[in-house]
């Protein structure tokens, strides 16, 4: 049981590509079964040593609590399904949550030793060490080519890495207060060097803040713990030690002078000057309030976005704040629970201070970077895995008081027959297979099948293969993938733009699966509005194959702009709808609507210009903020070639004028300009119908 305990740090290095979301999927896909596996040996253990005990510890009753009403919170939720299974993005959920809660209690039955937990956090501090240098070497690859982007590692993305890098930084401040060799103090410290520049260059600003804040006080508390020591040091040793933190910190000063880091904390904010999380938390606090008691359950918040939209940066499926994530998961009474797990925490960091005080405020440390943290942020597998082993860490090194107390809690002597741990191993075996199939497997091998269904979409095969493996995506019985339905219709579009002249059957086949899946998807009541812009915008294209499909397509807007009335999207969605129909002056107008909404949207501010010209009326302001925005863009070649591509020409015309400024020395821009150029004197491209 314990080298399987062992094997959990690592997962953080798996990517699976052969899932959907292979940065998220694969690795917790592997925790829940490494869990479920390792539940045999621990229920044999927990028989082979069953003798009275003390009772269960406050942490341990407070986690039991808490995951028993956010189960009963998420079968009272707006949409239970979702929030027992989530969604393979996150993997989190009722499921999730309960396979995090197993390992709390795995964690302290297979861990017996100080030297047992010593040996499982310098694993997990290996694995970060490896993840830190993967994202290091991705961020110096950019900046040679000049490309420096966020680096996101192994982890997928930069705000979840520099959050398990900070953590993993208190935990190597954990070990140093007892490790004693010279060579692993010096790896830990690499390890904590390693791990800080990771930070600094994913331009993670919660994490900073986090280290900026708690580091400051964690070293104004051991020094006053230390007061007497610091002011026995003899003269010279104290210069000679604050002028290598002062050489160490010009160096570091020296190093980031060259770093192309200012893009990396550089973030959009929305039109009215707020923080998008800003705008986020007032929304959220807003919402919960509908549901102040039982909350709207896991996973939901997609739901509750939608009904009290603001337009910021998108969609959010996430509070971005781990307080108003439980408030609205769970109400008041999960928020209140969650608070207690932090007091039995801080209780178990107290009761270690009384004998070891250096741990204590590593402790201490680790849990306050975790809520700066997470105030901005969200929990991922990578935090909580961690956050879970502190948790347990803490559990246990408050329970031992005395080396004695160490051996007691070695496992006991058999108290019954020697069969008997092994016939509980083959009764939970027994149990947890069935189980293991339902709940972990199976949606497993639907993941698959939908990557399988890409990928031969991807490859240029036939269509047939691709609808065969969406259609076995929807056979598990049970089971009800979203991102499986949101693939097949994404590819809508392009299959009937593709594929409708050379597999006309086959392309309605595709087309009217997809459809089906979506009616399903949104007949409930726990419907969510960008499903049926999604089904709108699935009967718009095919509407070319069955015009019958166009009131529905209107139908499907319609009902999402009820949940959600002041959304951008959906209103460009109804102004792509009315401009496949040809009529532009309806277009325009939930164009303008949309722009209105999301006036920092570049995308939707530069849509207005090519329909005010199908008009065929005066579009010299939206020409104007055309040629504004345009002037911010990068890839103008890309927006060429897709205004050629739709007919836009005086469109293409304008982008091509902007690339001679830029390059004036380029022949073949030049040539492309006095070609379109020539079109328009001859009256090609796009008209008004």
């Amino acid at each position: 049981m314990r080298l399987g305990v062992y094997v959990i740090p690592f997962l953080p290095l798996y990517v699976s590509t052969s899932l959907l979301f292979p940065y998220v999927t694969g690795r917790n896909f592997a925790f829940r079964i490494l869990i479920e596996l390792l539940l045999v040996p621990w229920a044999a253990l927990a028989w082979l040593t069953r003798t009275p005990r003390r009772w269960p510890s406050p942490t341990t009753v407070a986690l039991v609590l808490f995951v028993s009403w956010i189960a009963l919170a998420d079968a009272l939720g707006a949409n239970p399904y979702r929030s027992v299974w989530s969604t393979y993005e996150r993997m989190a959920g009722l499921l999730g949550l309960v396979h995090l809660v197993l390992f709390f209690f795995i964690l302290k039955a297979a861990l017996k030793s100080l030297a047992d937990w010593t040996r499982y956090f310098h694993l997990s501090i290996a694995a970060s060490s490896l993840v830190a240098l993967l994202a290091l070497f991705q961020y110096g690859v950019g900046a040679i080519y000049g490309n420096a982007a966020r680096p996101y590692g192994t982890i997928g993305n930069p705000g979840p890495l520099a959050g398990y890098l900070l953590l993993h930084v208190f935990v190597c401040a954990l070990l140093l207060t007892t490790e004693r060799r010279l060579l692993a103090r010096t790896l830990l410290m690499a390890s904590v060097c390693l791990e800080l520049m990771t930070i600094v260059v994913s331009g993670t600003r919660s994490a900073i803040l986090a280290l900026a804040l708690v580091c400051p006080a964690l070293v104004v508390l051991a020094a006053w713990r230390r007061r007497r020591w610091i002011r026995s040091l003899s003269t010279p040793r104290l210069q000679r030690g604050l002028l290598l933190v002062a050489v160490l910190a010009a160096a570091a000063l020296l190093l980031l002078r060259h770093l192309p880091l200012s893009g990396n904390f550089a973030r959009p904010t929305v039109g009215t000057g707020q923080s998008p999380r800003l705008t986020l938390w007032i929304t959220t606090l807003g919402a919960v309030r509908e549901r102040l008691w039982a909350g709207w359950g896991q996973e939901n918040f997609y739901m509750l976005w939608e009904r009290h939209y603001v337009a910021t940066e998108g969609y959010w499926d996430r509070a971005h704040n781990v307080l108003l994530e439980w408030l609205s998961a769970g109400g008041i009474p999960a928020l209140a629970l969650f608070v207690a797990i932090g007091a039995c925490v801080a209780g178990n960091i107290r009761s270690i201070g009384k004998r070891t005080s250096a741990e204590a405020l590593a402790l201490g440390g680790f849990v306050s970077a975790y809520v700066i943290f997470n105030m901005f942020w969200f929990d991922t597998f990578e935090t909580s895995f961690l956050l879970i082993s502190v948790m347990a860490f803490a559990d246990w090194r408050a329970a031992v008081t005395t080396a004695a107390d160490v051996a007691d809690e070695e496992p006991k002597a058999p108290v019954r027959r020697p069969l008997a741990p092994w016939a509980v191993a083959a009764v939970t075996a027994i149990v947890l297979v069935p189980a293991a199939y339902v709940l972990t497997l199976r949606p497993l091998f639907l993941a698959h099948d939908v990557i399988a269904a890409l990928n031969a979409w991807n490859g240029g095969g036939p269509l047939a293969e691709s609808r065969a493996s969406f259609e076995k995506a929807f056979s598990y019985p049970g089971l009800r993938s979203q991102e499986a339905i949101e693939k097949m219709a994404a590819l809508v579009p392009y299959v009937v733009a593709t594929r409708a002249a050379t597999e006309p059957g086959e392309t309605r086949r595709f087309v009217d699966r997809a459809i089906r899946e979506l009616t399903a998807l949104t007949a409930s009541p726990a419907v969510e509005a960008r499903h049926l812009q999604m089904l709108g915008t699935v009967y718009t294209s095919a509407s070319a194959l069955e015009p019958s499909y166009r009131p529905l397509a209107l139908d499907s807007f319609v009902r999402a702009l009820a949940i959600s009335p002041n959304n951008e999207q959906i209103y460009a969605g109804l102004s792509d709808f009315y401009a496949a129909g040809g009529d532009f002056d309806q277009a325009l107008a939930m164009m303008r609507t949309a722009a209105t909404l999301a006036p920092y949207e570049s995308e939707l501010q530069m849509a207005l210009a090519p329909l005010a010209l199908r008009t065929g009326k005066p579009a010299d302001a939206e020409l104007e903020t055309f040629r504004v925005q345009l002037a911010a863009e990068k890839n103008l070649g890309r927006l060429a070639a897709w205004y050629l591509q739709t007919g836009d020409l005086e469109i293409a015309r304008i982008v091509l004028e902007e690339m001679r400024k830029r390059d004036p020395a380029n022949q073949q821009i030049l040539e492309q300009y006095r070609t379109v150029v020539e079109w328009l004197k001859e009256g090609r491209g796009a008209t008004p119908k």
